[in-house]
């Protein structure tokens, strides 16, 4: 879990120095955009790690780890108490309501919203992905998602700095190999007799 939780805050690193070299704000308004607009492809790297890290039922939620490196010997508990404390404070804000769309609305569920948007969006699904979300919070949900996954993805990398002294690790991890979908490749055994045998 923690070696997990490492792995999945090393895109949010990648993603977040990626954003602080780029200016300017976002302007996806349309399919061609998403892969034109430089912030919008940062935020794609941290989209879907911050989604994981927000997510309870993770494997690698901040949440769970949190809990998993409190009682793991050797344990920071005064650093662990104040990156808790940032968290907590981060879902008070995440819980709290803005007016917009004709509503109050949480802001956990515009991040959500966003989170979902940018992480699946695809110019041939525009309308109903990315042009989905800014039809029904518009650019001002747009800046608010984009502020709130910044400030989760800063105290993921503060609870990252810890495991990496605790584990004796690098701060930077070296890239991990790239990823296979077994479903798409076979085993070489199937391969060599075929697939399946039958009578």
């Amino acid at each position: 879990m923690l070696h997990g939780f490492r792995h999945n805050a090393s895109h949010i690193r990648e993603g977040l120095d990626r954003l602080s070299q780029t200016d300017g704000s976002l302007r996806v308004d349309s399919p061609e955009r998403l892969h034109e607009d430089p912030r919008f492809l940062c935020y794609q790297r941290l989209a879907g790690p911050v989604r994981r890290a927000l997510r309870p039922t993770d494997r690698v939620s901040f949440q769970r780890v949190m809990e998993e490196t409190r009682v793991t010997a050797g344990a920071p508990h005064r650093v662990l108490a104040d990156i808790t404390a940032a968290w907590q404070t981060l879902q008070l804000e995440l819980d709290s309501t803005i007016a917009l769309g004709g509503s109050p609305v949480e802001r956990r569920r515009i991040l959500h919203d966003w989170l979902d948007a940018v992480t699946f969006s695809n110019q041939r699904e525009f309308k109903d992905s990315y042009g989905a979300f800014l039809a029904r919070w518009d650019k001002a949900g747009e800046g608010l998602a984009a502020q709130l996954t910044e400030q989760a993805a800063a105290i993921v990398l503060r609870l990252d700095e810890v495991l990496a002294e605790m584990l004796e690790e690098p701060l930077l991890l070296p890239p991990p190999p790239p990823f296979v979908d077994t479903a798409e490749h076979r085993t070489w055994w199937k391969r060599w007799f075929g697939g399946s045998r039958t009578a």
